[in-house]
């Protein structure tokens, strides 16, 4: 009798795994696109599950996206009563407001200071013209008004006077009639809402009421204690900002330039407290509290984990990794287990279910999906590897047994850690594209040599701790064994960040990098070779498209003006030739406007940054566009009896970037001709045929743009002033 296939094929799955990533691919609906695409989403999800799961885990995976949506829809309908933040006007409002910092990451250890941004929970809150305070609550970061000064302790209690930011877009485009946002990524909205913040607070003036430290703040004092022995002897303020940040959290003490060469090596994560962090510290700790028994042992664990996790910052990849070793530790406890990946499933969703805005941010997806994909890579590499070591079973012992083996074992343990860092790179290289435009092809290598000088510094860390206090002499030798680890940390990050840099690439669309990143984790774990070649293939498929796509790709024109920008902004993008060129850098949101432009043009660095006037007015947004990209040089404008102070203004902030000054023309690309109501612009980069010319002219209602081109029509548009930045783009189609 011939069998009838079924006309759908349906995967296998565990209960716990569908149940887990039903309650993140609900709140992800949600997150992401509203209620709207929350109703849509999760039904078109159950439906797609009971059509191909098994019953058994179909309906896990749909109740688990019930719980989803409804967690993101209690917490985007504030159901927190008692949340002032959330019943504010939607505008910034001067505010005097009492707080008490909860922020692990503040310590008292000299050259460490305070990161930029604290955490806070709010007590009580007196908007401007109202006469007594009242309660509140809700969590908000601080902006303290110097960040050189030492801040208040965590757990102190501070009455501040500042302003109550609400983060908004900053950066518009005229769609269709109506200006829409644009979102290049990164969203500090998102950042906060994350991390269960409603507002910034800017701070003018505090004062300090009262100490109020709690458990995490007398945690925090046991912790700076630890990092005051582990940083004696340590000379180099730079040496000792990193061992904070490495072993401990404190990241206010990484300078720009450090954090500019991790940055572009792929391993700035070394400086953020993450999963590989807590897995050491926990690896160190179970080996420590070997003579107690096992029950003693796993909650001893647990809680001195989650001590270090709470004392520096619980970041989201921090409490991955704790909720891991939680679950872990009481299945040992009471004799169960359950596989890793479900492990990292069930701590996804409890964190999704507790702040459902978590699916937003950078560090929980980088955390979760480069874990999955190791976890998976550790599997088949396990499999591989006791299919090597079959021929050991027939072999008599001897020396050449031992030879084998040993050869095996070592190329086993090389071959894995090169593909963990390629399987990393590749897991995170969607996300990193469609946040940061970063494609860093470089931090394979990075991340292999740096990964076990890391691993190695963390014993260094614990004989200075335990043997540093009897002898002096062992003391001086754990700090130069630090220095030396942290100099050599930051030469290979140098070289390989000189070496290799940034890939050409386009910045995806959020579909394209959530099917990149799902094809990837198929292949690495379906055991079907026909499935997991398909999924290979298109994820190769998509990743070649990005970087060829960047080589094709047209030359366009970005316009910009409004918001905080006195003068309009130009950039210039020819993606073939790898050309960026921008001219002024008004405010941050015309930095961010042209960042993004670039990114989603696949440019890597910005080729030359034009001034039009020597004016400050067009050199405030120098400094966010350092930060959000390389800038090859600045070529300054003439100076004039009213300009003078802005070339020694401009040098300080853009320290490294060589600067040079046009009469008007410059070899390189660009002819500036600027008047007080009116300036024009003539782009002829020598290497391309792209030629135009556009003259900006300062109206009533606004700034208009004409731009004009060989053999081609006049186009004529206008951008009125106004609270945003309103951006124009023109995309030179068969130039």
């Amino acid at each position: 009798m011939k069998r009838v296939r079924p006309v759908l094929f349906r995967l296998s799955a565990r209960p716990e795994t569908a149940l887990a990533l039903g309650v993140v691919l609900g709140a992800a609906s949600g997150a992401a696109g509203g209620s709207d695409a929350a109703l849509a989403a999760v039904p078109a999800g159950i439906l797609c599950a009971l059509l191909l799961l098994p019953l058994r885990a179909a309906l896990p995976g749909a109740l688990g996206a019930v719980l989803g949506a409804a967690s993101w829809y209690c917490h985007a309908n504030g159901w927190q009563e008692d949340d002032a933040l959330r019943s504010l006007p939607e505008r910034n409002l001067r505010a005097e407001a009492v707080c008490r910092l909860t922020d692990g990451r503040i310590t008292s250890v000299r050259a460490v200071p305070a990161p930029g941004l604290i955490r806070a929970e709010l007590v009580a809150l007196r908007l401007l013209g109202e006469r007594e305070f009242r309660p509140a609550s809700g969590t908000l970061y601080l902006r303290f008004p110097d960040p050189a000064l030492p801040s208040p302790p965590c757990g102190a209690v501070i009455t501040a006077t500042g302003t109550l930011e609400l983060p908004a877009e900053s950066v518009f485009r005229q769609e269709e009639g109506e200006l829409r946002p644009v979102r290049n990524g990164l969203s500090f909205a998102g950042f906060l809402a994350a991390r269960g913040a409603e507002r910034l607070f800017r701070i003018d003036q505090f004062r300090v009421d009262r100490m109020a430290p709690g458990v995490v703040g007398r945690l925090c004092r046991v912790r700076d204690f630890l990092m005051e022995r582990a940083l004696r002897g340590v000379t180099s303020d730079r040496v000792r900002g990193c061992a904070a940040a490495l072993f401990f959290g404190a990241t206010g003490g990484i300078d720009n330039s450090i954090r500019e060469r991790f940055v572009r090596s792929g391993t700035i994560h070394l400086f953020s407290v993450s999963g590989m962090h807590v897995a050491v510290l926990a690896g160190v700790l179970l080996w420590l509290l070997r003579p107690l028994p096992l029950r003693p042992r796993m909650l001893s664990l647990l809680l001195l984990v989650g001590a270090y996790v709470l004392t520096t910052g619980a970041n989201p990849p921090a409490v991955r990794a704790l909720c891991m070793i939680g679950v872990w530790c009481l299945l040992r406890m009471v004799l169960l287990y359950t596989p890793a990946l479900n492990t990292l499933f069930l701590a996804a969703a409890a964190m999704v279910l507790v702040s459902p805005m978590l699916v937003l941010d950078l560090g929980f997806q980088y955390s979760f999906v480069i874990t999955a994909m190791l976890i998976l890579l550790a599997e088949r590499f396990r499999e591989w590897n006791e299919l090597l070591r079959e021929p050991l079973r027939y072999m008599p012992t001897g020396r050449a047994a031992f030879r084998f083996e040993r050869s095996l074992r070592r190329g086993s343990a090389l071959l894995f850690a090169v593909g963990g860092c390629v399987g990393a790179f590749l897991a995170g290289a969607g996300i990193s594209l469609y946040s940061q435009g970063l494609l860093l092809p470089g931090s394979v290598l990075a991340n292999l040599l740096l990964s076990p000088l890391v691993g190695a510094l963390f014993p260094v860390l614990a004989f200075k701790l335990a043997f540093g206090a009897l002898l002096p002499g062992l003391d001086q030798l754990g700090a130069w064994l630090l220095t030396a680890g942290f100099s050599l940390m930051d030469a290979v990050a140098g070289t390989v960040s000189t070496c290799f840099g940034r890939m050409s690439a386009v910045r995806p669309a959020a579909w394209e990098a959530v099917l990149f990143t799902g094809a990837l984790l198929v292949a690495a774990g379906v055991r079907k070779r026909r499935i997991a070649v398909a999924a290979a293939f298109l994820a190769a498929v998509l990743l070649a498209g990005w970087v060829v796509r960047a080589e094709i790709r047209p030359p366009s024109l970005m316009t910009g003006a409004g918001g905080r920008s006195p003068l309009p902004v130009v950039a210039v993008a020819e993606p073939g030739r790898g050309v960026g060129v921008a001219i002024n850098m008004p405010g941050s949101d015309a930095a961010e406007a042209v960042a993004g432009f670039f990114r989603s043009n696949g440019i890597t660095e910005v080729e030359t940054l034009y001034l039009s006037r020597p004016r400050t007015g067009a050199v405030l947004g120098v400094p966010a566009l350092l930060r959000a990209m390389p800038v090859r040089r600045i070529a300054l404008p003439p100076r004039d009896s009213y300009g003078w102070r802005m070339e020694e203004l401009l040098e300080l902030r853009a320290a490294g970037v060589p600067v040079s000054r046009h009469a008007g023309r410059d070899p390189g690309f660009c002819r500036i001709l600027d008047e007080k109501t009116h300036w024009e612009v003539e782009y002829f980069n020598p290497g391309s045929k792209l030629i135009f010319r556009l003259w900006i002219d300062a109206a009533d209602s606004g700034w208009c743009f004409t731009l004009r081109r060989p053999g081609r029509p006049e186009e004529r548009f206008q951008i009125p002033y106004g609270s945003v930045l309103e951006m124009r783009e023109h995309v030179f189609e068969g130039f």
